[in-house]
């Protein structure tokens, strides 16, 4: 009989042991089906395929994963095919997508796994100097999976207080205004 296959009936119906005359039968046969089990490194089950025909290519049964995560065979080649029950060993892993942050004119692009928090990464990874606050906008709050993110950084100057006396007392201070970081002081105060 073929391999990979199995008879499902014979027509006629043989007889339990061979009598003394030639017989002529014939028979239907189905392909063989087995259950291929995919796991983890640690043993954990990923996905089953139940009832999976006789040579099958094992690519063509990868299993699906939760949206962000990839499974990558380790245990046997991809191209071979299902000749009988089997657990496959895999790497399940958490897929990296790209993150495009603008600061002013220039783009860069970093990959992150699915699911992080892009703004702790700015805000780890892009603190401001001193005088200057951190501003940043964003597409999306987490990584996607199969979409792109983008970040918007800018560095927006500090604004302080400047109190000052017009009578030469310290005691008497009897004005102030709003001095951006950086701006020249006196340009500030002769505008008021």
């Amino acid at each position: 009989f073929k391999e990979g296959y199995n008879v499902s009936e014979w027509k006629p119906t043989l007889p339990e042991k061979m009598p003394y005359y030639n017989l002529s039968a014939y028979c239907t046969t189905e392909v063989m089906r087995y259950n291929v089990i995919f796991v983890d490194e640690n043993g954990n089950t990923v996905s089953e395929a139940k009832g999976v025909p006789y040579n099958t290519p094992i690519i063509d049964i990868i299993p699906l994963v939760e949206e962000g995560y990839s499974y990558t065979i380790t245990s046997v080649d991809v191209n071979e095919t299902v000749k009988d029950n089997m657990t496959i060993v895999g790497k399940l892993s958490i897929n990296e997508y790209k993150v495009t942050i603008i600061c002013g004119e220039t783009q860069t692009f970093v990959f992150l796994p699915y699911g992080t928090n892009i703004q702790e990464y700015i805000n780890e990874n892009y603190q401001p100097e001193e005088g200057y606050t951190l501003n940043a906008t964003f597409t999306h709050t987490f990584v996607p999976a199969n979409d792109t993110a983008e970040v918007t950084v800018e560095y927006i100057p500090k604004e302080y207080v400047l109190t000052y006396s017009t009578t030469g007392s310290d005691s008497d201070l009897n004005g102030s205004i709003i001095v951006t970081f950086g701006s020249k002081i006196l340009d500030n105060l002769s505008s008021t």
